[in-house]
């Protein structure tokens, strides 16, 4: 017989990374908009009519940001266990050393779940919800799954500082940033940044004119909407909501699922 299942660590442990997260973005906030930390500079490209905003990196992010994001995923690994354990107890099971079972391959889920999980039925509906939630559901996008972000990053701050990068969150408000004066732009090629490390002197975006109009004359607006990203520039602010609600609907859903 299933006993009652006791969510009050797991929603603490979530609690706390709300928390978490609003000091991080305050203290990213305070460094990104007052400490000069970047700049840019238009370079002329050897092709005619055409310019790179190049990054201007003057300071780089601080350290301590990592070990706030690094805090974060440490509470929704916790979480995480914490709900694996509780769900042992609730089954009537014991605990010793079972934690949350993460996987982007199916066969090793089938393999090896149920041995870090033991004290849960693998024929329950609490069992039918922790597969539902695996990473290998989504096929070729599981590393992008919020736990097997959480996983990853839990993994590499054992061992090392998650190396913070800059980042853009969204290119529309990249373009926004720039005034150009004069000149008629035809095309921008914004990927140049993508995947690659945002460090001084980094090629940013492309900007081409038409080369019957005049010369190109731009400059900014304001500073580039730069964000923080983190453990070479992989996990982005972002993933921390997604982290965060999925951990706490999985939760749900398993207490649903208990008789």
């Amino acid at each position: 017989m299933a006993h009652a299942l006791d969510l009050s660590g797991v929603r603490a442990k979530l609690d706390r990374t709300n928390e978490q997260a609003v000091f991080l973005d305050c203290q990213w906030r305070a460094f990104r908009d007052h400490a000069d930390a970047y700049g840019v500079e238009f370079k002329a490209d050897p092709e005619p009519y055409c310019y790179i905003v190049r990054l201007k990196v003057f300071k780089p992010v601080p350290l301590r940001l990592s070990v706030i994001f690094g805090e974060i995923i440490h509470n929704f690994r916790s979480a995480l266990d914490h709900l694996a354990c509780r769900l042992v107890e609730a089954h009537g099971g014991t605990v010793k050393n079972q934690f949350f079972p993460i996987y982007d391959d199916p066969a090793k889920f089938a393999q090896e779940a149920s041995g870090k999980l033991k004290g849960v039925p693998v024929s329950s509906a609490v069992w039918a919800v922790i597969k539902d939630s695996q990473p290998y559901k989504r096929g070729n996008a599981a590393t992008d799954h919020p736990l097997s972000i959480v996983r990853h990053f839990s993994n590499g701050d054992k061992h090392r500082i998650l190396n913070a990068a800059y980042v853009f969150p969204d290119t529309a408000n990249l373009i926004d940033a720039i005034d150009v004066r004069s000149g008629y732009l035809i095309h921008i090629c914004d990927d140049l940044w993508r995947n690659t490390p945002l460090e001084d002197g980094a090629e940013v975006v492309q900007l081409r004119f038409d080369t019957r109009g005049p010369q190109p004359d731009m400059q900014m607006k304001g500073p580039l909407p730069l964000d923080v990203a983190f453990g070479d520039g992989q996990g982005e602010r972002g993933d921390i909501g997604a982290a965060h609600a999925h951990i706490s609907n999985l939760a749900e859903a398993c207490e649903r699922a208990l008789p």
